[in-house]
C-alpha cells in the first residue's frame, strides 16, 4: 500500500515537542512502503515549519531582555 502523508504527520515527525511526534516518528520506521505528498503539502508544511521557528526566536529575543 502506498501512503499519501499531510502536513500533520511530517509536522509531528519534525517537531519533536509536538503531541504527534512519536506516533509520526514510529509511522516512517516502520512503513516500507512509498510515502508521497504534493507540492501543496510540501509549501504548506515550509510555511508551518518557518512559522514555529520564528515564533520560537521571539520567545528566545524575550527571555534575553528579561535576562539583561
Amino acid at each position: 500500500m502506498n501512503y499519501f502523508v499531510d502536513t500533520n504527520i511530517t509536522i509531528g515527525y519534525t517537531i519533536p515537542f509536538d503531541k504527534w511526534h512519536q506516533q509520526s516518528v514510529n509511522f516512517f520506521k516502520e512503513t516500507t512502503e512509498p510515502i508521497y505528498w504534493s507540492n501543496l503539502i510540501k509549501n504548506e508544511y515550509i510555511k508551518t515549519v518557518n512559522g514555529i521557528i520564528d515564533d520560537i526566536e521571539i520567545f528566545l529575543n524575550e527571555v534575553k531582555k528579561i535576562q539583561k
